[in-house]
């Protein structure tokens, strides 16, 4: 679910502290990761397929019929308490310019950690295995990771172009295209950052879209590798219901062009989603933030904001109050 990015971040953050929660081993949680609009809906809604959890009907974001008619399959608690944790440090999804998680203060980080761990505790019915699934998880992933124990890590790739397209589709008049490719990534900087030394399974969109058997089966075969129990066997028509080529009617914009670094970083994530299996994160490829850009164009937004010109769509003001409505 995306909502609120208007929300003008303080281009600067607290000293570096710590915290850590005592580890919580079960039940086993698989954290589905990526940017906006990359995929990850598609793939949560698979290991769903498999038999984890991510909630039931009333606890998920309900679909969008224009932007996601087939769910998000994110629980809207989850998504409320990202939210409303990164407005109470000065940022949004799209406001996220000097964001590091590392340098929000250590009583802040405690009171999010005890507030998602209290939804993990809710879903403790459920079994086993538990998927989480939010792009905002590529910020926080830190958070998670200090009271969860041995997690599963599967991360979505699509081609950053495609995204920042489908993003301008969803909220028409709002971001540039430029705007976007540098929030792609922020976003997967920030997540990769935070997966430095672990085992992760990388997929790619695209090849879920295009051969959507044998990623089911990658994916099946990865999440086993990483120690998640009692996965289902292949779901043909579950898969074939959810996999559908017209998810990818994303095109780019004919200006559309990654830099230098935004190529690379593309690159090296795509090189991961061919492996057969999992991969250790590591050689990242060395890049500066683009926070100075996104720093930037959050200014101009806000000025345009402020002298009247509106670029939020009504869609995303139905977005949020859905959201507030549906977490009340």
């Amino acid at each position: 679910m995306i909502a609120d990015p208007f929300v003008t971040p303080e281009c600067r953050m607290t000293d570096p502290l710590s915290t850590r929660e005592p580890l919580l081993a079960e039940p086993k949680i698989i954290f589905v990761i990526g940017m906006h609009r990359s995929g990850t809906s598609v793939l949560a809604h698979a290991i769903n397929l498999m038999g984890a959890f991510v909630g039931d009907d009333r606890e998920l974001v309900p679909p969008d019929p224009s932007i996601n008619p087939t769910g998000y399959w994110e629980r809207a608690d989850i998504v409320a308490e990202h939210d409303r944790f990164l407005r109470s440090n000065g940022f949004a999804w799209a406001t996220v310019a000097n964001f590091a998680i590392e340098h929000v203060d250590e009583e802040r980080r405690r009171a999010h950690a005890g507030a998602l761990r209290g939804i993990v505790d809710g879903m403790l019915h459920a079994g086993s295995t538990l998927v989480i699934k939010d792009p905002r998880l590529c910020l926080l992933l830190p958070v998670w990771n200090e009271f969860v124990e041995a997690p599963a890590y599967v991360v979505a790739v699509r081609d950053p172009r495609k995204v920042a397209a489908s993003l301008m589709a969803a909220f028409p008049n709002s971001f540039t295209t430029d705007f976007l490719l540098a929030l792609w990534q922020k976003y997967m900087q920030s997540a990769l950052s935070a997966l430095a030394g672990k085992r992760v399974l990388f997929v790619s969109y695209a090849r879920m879209l295009r051969d959507g058997e044998a990623e089911y089966r990658r994916l099946r075969a990865g999440l086993s590798e990483l120690g998640v129990p009692g996965l289902s066997a292949f779901n043909e028509d579950g898969l074939h219901g959810l996999l559908d080529g017209r998810l990818d009617r994303s095109k780019p914009s004919p200006h559309a062009r990654l830099d230098e670094d935004q190529q690379r970083l593309f690159d090296w994530l795509l090189r991961r989603c061919e492996s057969r299996g999992l991969v250790d994160v590591t050689d990242l490829p060395a890049m500066p933030s683009p926070d100075s850009i996104l720093c930037e164009l959050e200014k101009v937004r806000a000025a345009c904001m402020r002298n009247g010109w509106n670029m939020a769509t009504r869609r995303e003001a139905a977005a949020v109050q859905s959201l507030m409505a549906h977490t009340a």
